[in-house]
């Protein structure tokens, strides 16, 4: 929960960059917390980056941290 104009809303915490595959575990880094109404926008506007690059978000987020990044700040509170 975060809270927002003395409103409590649902919020989840961004982390990026983590990995799962044994032998290479690590915790993602925690770029702030995001509410849940904005998700999908963030989701959204992610997805139309990674698809106006022609690419997959396997191959594009490695090379455009930055960018997503900037994403992801506009939607962070």
């Amino acid at each position: 929960m975060k809270v927002v104009d003395k409103q409590a809303k649902p919020a989840f915490t961004l982390h990026v960059n983590g990995c799962d595959e044994q032998g290479n575990e690590r915790f993602g880094e925690n770029w702030g917390v995001m509410l849940e109404e904005d998700i999908p926008a963030f989701i959204a506007d992610l997805g139309r980056a990674v698809s106006g690059a022609g690419s997959t978000y396997a191959q594009w987020a490695g090379a455009h941290m930055d960018e997503m990044k900037a994403i992801a700040e506009r939607y962070i509170k």
